[in-house]
C-alpha cells in the first residue's frame, strides 16, 4: 500500500472557520451570543494532546506554518472537518496523532491512515499474541528473535535529516521492516539497514544508546525469551535541520 500525503497551506482565507462564520477573538470578553459547544473532559484532553503534538512537530521540523491555523482549517484527514472539532472524537484523534507522530505531511486521506493503524494492530497481535499472559513460558516465544536496524534520511515538510536506531523482538525480518515502514514511511523502511541480533559497537549504536541500553539489548539478543524481551519495541532518534 502506498500512502498518499499532501502538504497544503495552513492559511485560512478570510479567517473563516468551519460553518460558524468568523473565528471568535480569543482576547475579547465572553458574550451571551457566543456559540456553546458541549463537550467532556476526555474530549478536551484529546484536543489538548493534538494541539501539543502539532506545535511540537512544527517547531521540531521548522515547518513555516501556524499550528493554530492547522487546527482551524478543513482537513481531508477528517472528512473536511477541522481538527478543533474532529479531534475531540477518538478516531480522528488517533488519525492526527499518527499523522504528526510519523511526519506524514500536513494532510492525508483518512482511509490510508486507518489502513496504517490496522497494519500496526495486526503486527502487534502477530508479534506479541493478544492473549499471551506476561508469565507465559519461554518456549511459547521461542520463535521470536531480536532485530535491530538503523534508519537514515529526510522526513517532514521541512526535509529534516533523521537518524534512528530501532530494536524489536519479532518472528522475522519482514514484520520488523513493516513496523519501520509504518513509523517512517515505505521508502525509509525499505532502505533501513537491518540485522538479526545486536552490534553494540556500531557507530549509530554508540552515538544514540547509553551503556545501560546496550547491555540490555545484548542480553535480549542472547536470549529473546527473557522478560526484558517480551514486547520489546525500542526506537531512539535524532533530527537535524536540512
Amino acid at each position: 500500500m502506498t500512502l498518499q500525503t499532501v502538504d497544503v497551506p495552513c492559511a485560512l482565507p478570510g479567517l473563516m472557520s468551519r460553518e460558524a462564520g468568523p473565528i471568535a477573538d480569543p482576547l475579547a470578553c465572553d458574550h451571551p451570543d457566543d456559540l456553546v459547544v458541549p463537550t467532556t473532559a476526555r474530549r478536551l484532553q484529546r484536543l489538548a494532546i493534538v494541539a501539543a503534538d502539532v506545535g511540537a512537530r512544527f517547531a521540531r521540523e521548522a515547518i513555516p506554518h501556524d499550528p493554530v491555523a492547522w487546527l482551524l482549517a478543513p482537513r481531508g484527514l477528517f472528512g473536511g472537518a477541522c481538527a478543533l472539532d474532529a479531534c475531540q472524537e477518538r478516531d480522528a484523534f488517533v488519525r492526527a496523532t499518527l499523522l504528526h507522530g510519523l511526519s506524514l505531511g500536513l494532510d492525508a486521506d483518512g482511509d490510508d491512515i486507518d489502513a496504517l493503524l490496522a497494519m500496526e494492530v495486526d503486527d502487534d497481535e502477530d508479534v506479541m499474541g493478544e492473549e499471551t499472559p506476561s508469565h507465559a513460558p519461554q518456549a511459547s516465544r521461542g520463535s521470536e528473535r531480536l532485530f535491530t536496524g538503523t534508519v537514515e534520511g529526510r522526513v517532514g515538510a521541512g526535509g529534516r535529516c533523521l537518524q534512528a536506531f530501532c530494536a524489536t523482538v519479532a518472528p522475522d525480518e519482514e514484520v520488523f521492516r513493516r513496523r519501520l515502514s509504518v513509523r517512517y514511511g515505505e521508502a525509509l523502511g525499505a532502505a533501513a539497514v537491518v540485522q538479526e541480533g545486536f552490534d553494540p559497537d556500531g557507530a549509530v549504536t554508540k552515538t544514540l544508546l547509553s551503556d545501560a541500553v546496550r547491555r540490555m539489548l545484548a542480553t535480549v539478543a542472547r536470549d529473546p525469551g527473557v522478560d526484558l524481551g517480551l514486547g520489546l519495541d525500542l526506537q531512539v532518534e535524532q533530527r537535524f535541520a536540512a
